[in-house]
């Protein structure tokens, strides 16, 4: 496959998960949270991680936005979607959970590491165990945003 089309892809294939494997309604509520939660704080992390402090780099990219693929920020969405999906169906309690977090955070980790031993990123300033460490912290930050009772009010509203 071209490296151009990696990301586009890996954004193809994510959808086509959340179709197979997440109710329609489900996607719908969770469309706005996941694009908040995922490709919106991809951009942010990526601008200043890859564009603002040079840590990574993305040598080829489709459609670059700033030096960022495109469908590699889109990709986020249908990423956080599944996470959100099955983060509020777990049964159980924190254990779980913490569980689920590390789990899908090390999931990401290891997307990582095919990314970068095939050349789709660069890391510079920047290693796997940062990269699983950001996606904890930012996925549990996520998770706790969008399901404090507040919030969860407010987007039901929109």
């Amino acid at each position: 496959m071209p490296v151009k089309l990696v990301w586009l892809a890996l954004f193809f294939l994510l959808w086509a998960v959340v179709f197979l494997v997440v109710p329609r309604d489900r996607i719908v509520n969770l469309l706005l949270p996941s694009f908040l939660g995922g490709t919106v704080v991809a951009l942010v992390v990526n601008l200043i991680g890859a564009s603002v402090l040079g840590l990574w780099r993305f040598p080829v990219a489709l459609v670059p936005v700033l030096g960022i693929p495109l469908f590699f920020l889109l990709a986020y969405m249908p990423a956080m979607l599944l996470f959100l999906h099955y983060w509020d169906h777990l049964p159980g309690g924190s254990t779980e959970k913490v569980l689920y977090l590390i789990t899908f955070s090390l999931a990401n980790t290891v997307l990582a590491y095919f990314a970068l031993s095939l050349g789709y990123v660069v890391f510079i300033r920047w290693n796997l165990l940062y990269f699983f460490l950001l996606a904890l912290a930012l996925y549990g930050l996520v998770a706790l945003l969008f399901f404090a009772p507040g919030v969860r009010a407010v987007l039901r509203k929109i």
